[in-house]
């Protein structure tokens, strides 16, 4: 968990060779896994909604007493189960996520024009 905020919070550049070099396979993977399994978002989309995903985690592990805070105790990420479980469900609701109509028209005639070439 450490490691994982470090890699997000610093600036260096050795860190930022380490993590392509540490993830990049993941990535190529994962990029291939969500395209195959959301056929109707262009991949530029998904990597911003996986950005925004993977936001979410580091942000849960690495700032949850906040989260008990803000919601005076109603909130238990202590709980580890049942916070990875409403973690997964709002992830997967975001990947699914219609594509917004001012991205839509323009997106998906790029990604038409780009396999027609």
């Amino acid at each position: 968990m450490q490691l994982c905020g470090r890699i997000y919070t610093e600036s260096k550049d050795y860190v930022d060779e380490a993590y392509k070099s540490l993830f990049h396979e993941i990535v190529d993977r994962f990029g291939v896994a969500f395209q195959r399994a959301l056929p109707n978002l262009p991949f530029q989309e998904i990597f911003w909604r996986a950005h925004f995903a993977i936001g979410a985690m580091v942000h849960t592990m690495r700032d949850s007493k906040k989260l008990v805070q803000l919601s005076q105790g109603l909130c238990d990420p202590s709980d580890v189960e049942a916070t990875l479980e409403r973690l997964v469900e709002f992830t997967a609701a975001g990947m699914r996520a219609p594509l917004a109509e001012n991205r839509a028209a323009p997106a998906l005639a790029a990604s038409t024009t780009e396999t027609s070439a």
